[in-house]
């Protein structure tokens, strides 16, 4: 059981540095996009000609806000799946990363640059990996050994 316990914080290490990498490259990627909004806007403009220039930035800013906010969400999860070490946390991990792709694809769906595929591709590995270590974080759970009782003292 010990050698399993030692397997198990090696790969909670290595999900420690993928998740570094992916929130990085994901604070970069964002803040590249908000540096360029006036690119941005003026290109959802162009493929949206019926849109004012207004509704443009409204509609980029809100979806700057939204890749904010799971990036955010991703975070917390994160930290809270590390620290505890819990199963649920890595679930709940994986399911934010699988909705931050989905949500990624519909954002970006008439713009899709080399880092966003990036950002997809390592959010999936941290999807994958993070069931990894919810399946192993459950087996060690069940097979951990029962609590010792101390006897119960003479009245």
């Amino acid at each position: 059981v010990q050698d399993f316990i030692d397997i198990y914080h090696r790969h909670l290490g290595f999900f420690e540095l993928l998740v570094f990498f992916l929130l990085l490259i994901e604070v970069l990627f964002l803040a590249r996009k908000f540096v360029q909004r006036e690119n941005e806007v003026l290109f959802v403009h162009e493929n949206h000609p019926t849109l004012s220039l207004l509704s443009c930035q409204r509609i980029f800013l809100g979806t700057l806000g939204l890749e904010c906010s799971l990036l955010v969400v991703t975070l917390v999860l994160a930290v809270m799946a590390c620290w505890t070490g819990r199963p649920r946390y890595f679930k709940a991990f994986g399911d934010v990363c699988l909705g931050s792709v989905a949500v990624g694809f519909v954002l970006a769906s008439a713009r899709i640059t080399k880092v966003s595929l990036l950002v997809t591709l390592l959010l999936l590995t941290a999807w994958a990996y993070s069931n990894f270590l919810q399946r192993m974080g459950r087996i060690l759970l069940l097979n951990r050994p029962a609590p010792t009782t101390a006897p119960a003292a003479a009245v």
